[in-house]
């Protein structure tokens, strides 16, 4: 209905005002990536008044061209986005944050990490050189959420363990280490918002 409300998830729409085909989604801790049949036919969207949206223009996070979006009250007309591929539904005020693994240890192998934030339904592989994924839900400002980092190499041997720590700040993540259960080889970047980079340096 076009005047309905919902508490939580989202209401999507194949029209502008709230108009045509309808979908709904609940609030998740997954990353919902629209099917083709649905990729960029929604044009509107009603937010639960206690759940936002995290929208995206392409599949992937570092695609030329690509927007990202933050809805946390209706849009009735979602045109700026330039057609919506992905989205994630959480809750109002918190904060995702996206990793990506990049190997400058000067060894030739496919390096995976392991990410275990524990605000998150599932742990997310990183392999080195793919593209950000999001590995966790922040919902309260300057709390420490405890993230578990495994560094494996192509036959599965770890080459670095810990633990991180990440902190939602005003306008992005921050990453906190403490010597004694910080990974070994490995340092951590800001990217702005919420993206953080991984870099495995060298192992000696």
């Amino acid at each position: 209905m076009k005047n309905e409300k919902i508490s939580t998830g989202a209401i999507f729409y194949s029209d502008v005002n709230f108009n045509g085909e309808s979908h709904s989604y609940e609030e998740t801790k997954e990353v919902i990536s629209l099917p083709e049949s649905l990729n960029d036919k929604f044009l509107s969207v009603k937010v639960g008044e206690l759940s936002q949206i995290n929208a995206w223009r392409h599949y992937n996070d570092s695609e030329d061209g690509q927007i990202h979006q933050v809805w946390n009250a209706d849009q009735a007309d979602i045109g700026s986005i330039d057609g919506l591929s992905k989205f994630i539904i959480t809750p109002k005020n918190s904060g995702i944050v996206a990793v990506r693994l990049i190997n400058q240890s000067g060894i030739d192998d496919t390096f995976r990490a392991f990410v275990n934030t524990y605000s998150l339904k599932n742990p997310v592989d990183c392999y080195a050189g793919d593209d950000y994924e999001i590995c966790g839900i922040l919902q309260n400002k300057g709390t420490e959420y405890v993230t578990q980092i495994s560094i494996f190499d192509f036959e599965g041997n770890v080459i670095s363990n810990g633990s991180i720590y990440f902190v939602l700040e005003e306008d992005k993540v921050k990453v906190i280490t403490y010597p004694e259960t910080a990974p070994n080889h490995v340092s951590f970047s800001s990217d702005g918002g919420y993206r953080v980079t991984f870099t495995l340096n060298e192992i000696r």
